[in-house]
């Protein structure tokens, strides 16, 4: 079995090479210009530099104003959003409202409990939702043409508890079609642009939200996961992303709504640009039962951790890892040598078939809906061999991206691969969490630089698809 898989994946491999080889000198042609370089307007309002934690703080103490608080972020959104495409809907009526009434219910001599510092965490902050993710009363598409219509009747439980916990949601955020794909771009809504260069993409699903993070454009943003969607932006953007443990967030909610096994991969989960900011949105998001599993408050002593790590993972479909980024890892994994820790470098082989683990889990699922039938709206199955005839005819109906979804879901896989998969699934998840136990961390090479992606290549993108099953 190892051995076909080898010899299918590297004609695969070569394949794209030989497109992508093709295709970038007339894509670095389209987007690699002097426009797309330059810089965005300059921060000017110091509110906008604030962690979350900070904002609520400068709010409850009255040193500035909710409201002024809001129009802040509401401004920044206004001066950046047309060059990146970020932001899909704008709430600003509705935040401004909310905005006055904090400020009102702040200039009582004695507040209610409910509006403490405990129950509500982030009173008057500014926050923004992924598009995919329901907030009452907005859109909620998924960047489907045919949910263009559609509006969230209730908010999804992550957002009720934001709201809860004093959060002000301004506006919702850009995503891939059906939120299956590594960049931000649907029919409906357009491309979001990466905000350090316009030609470059901004990862996916929850592309929109790590863009505007990066640009100041909210305190801090949710977003959701199921094989990379928080974690690549994050990384494609210069700000912390966290995918949760499955199942200690709710996911209800969202559309497309993963059901059974899928259901296991997907996490919610926030954007932020502080790490600071982190731990106080989880505090907020996670599921109360599970809320004490996680140890949040437990104090890390650093000489205690055992730190692995692997500087190489083979998997098909990338490059090798770029020395820039070899020689950050061995920085890092000197630093936390001389504090003490016990240091190990790791290998699996498994990690070489990250995707193709990844992708039997999601297919291997009888409580699965296809995304076929996702890419219909839940009221019939699209069918990806007529759209892409309409895309080759400059009508399309669906992304290409999504369309190639379609058509790969034709092709089931076999029993006998499903099976191995799931095996190979179960050692690789058990080795690790043997390996790790409760002080251990685990160092992976990140995404290769941009030009090596271009080719159809990449040094650790695959791998996240791994870390979910």
């Amino acid at each position: 079995m190892k051995s076909f898989l080898f010899k299918t994946a590297i004609v695969v491999n070569k394949i794209f090479l030989i497109i992508f080889s093709l295709l970038e000198p007339i894509l670095k042609l389209i987007y690699d210009t002097a426009r797309n370089k330059k810089p965005l307007p300059p921060i000017k309002d110091v509110v906008l530099t604030k962690s979350a934690q900070q904002l609520s703080l400068l709010i409850r103490s009255r040193k500035v104003t909710c409201k002024q608080v809001v129009e802040a972020f509401i401004k920044r959104i206004e001066e950046v959003n047309d060059e990146i495409n970020a932001v899909v809907y704008k709430r600003y009526k509705e935040a401004l409202i909310e905005a006055d009434n904090v400020d009102q219910i702040l200039s009582n001599d004695t507040n209610p409990e409910v509006y403490n510092e405990i129950n509500c965490p982030f009173l008057g902050v500014p926050i923004t939702i992924k598009e995919a993710i329901a907030v009452k009363g907005c859109p909620q598409t998924s960047g489907l043409l045919s949910r263009k219509n559609v509006t969230a009747e209730i908010d999804a439980d992550t957002v009720a508890l934001l709201k809860k916990a004093g959060a002000i949601i301004v506006a919702t955020t850009n995503i891939s079609e059906v939120c299956m794909w590594y960049e931000s771009s649907n029919l409906h809504y357009g491309r979001t642009k990466n905000a350090y260069h316009r030609g470059r993409i901004v990862g996916g699903s929850s592309g929109g939200e790590g863009c505007l993070q990066s640009v100041a454009g909210s305190a801090f943003g949710l977003g959701s996961d199921v094989g990379g969607s928080i974690r690549m932006p994050a990384f494609f953007n210069g700000v912390f992303g966290h995918k949760t443990t499955s199942g200690v967030v709710s996911n209800s909610g969202q559309y497309p709504m993963a059901k059974g096994t899928t259901e296991n991969l997907l996490s919610t989960g926030p954007l932020c640009r502080y790490a600071s900011d982190l731990i106080p949105i989880l505090k907020v998001i996670v599921l109360p039962e599970h809320l004490n599993k996680l140890n949040l408050d437990q104090k890390v002593c650093i000489h205690e951790i055992k730190l692995f790590y692997m500087d190489e993972g083979d998997c098909f479909f990338t490059s090798k890892v770029h020395p820039d980024i070899r020689e950050c890892m061995e920085k890092a994994v000197d630093h936390f040598r001389q504090l003490g820790c016990e240091v190990e470098r790791v290998n699996w082989w498994q990690f070489k078939y990250s995707l193709l683990i990844w992708a039997c889990k999601m297919s291997n699922n009888d409580e699965k809906v296809s995304f076929n039938m996702l890419m219909g709206n839940m009221k019939h199955e699209v069918n990806p061999f007529l759209e892409l005839l309409l895309w080759l005819l400059l009508c399309p109906r669906h992304t290409l991206p999504a369309i190639c979804l379609g058509i790969m879901e034709k092709y089931s896989y076999s029993r006998q691969l499903l099976e191995w998969a799931e095996i190979t699934n179960i050692d690789l998840r058990n080795d690790i969490e043997l390996m790790l136990g409760n002080n251990g961390v685990f160092l992976y090479p990140t995404l290769i630089r941009y030009r090596d992606f271009l080719k159809g290549k990449s040094s650790g993108g695959f791998s996240d698809c791994c870390f979910s099953v």
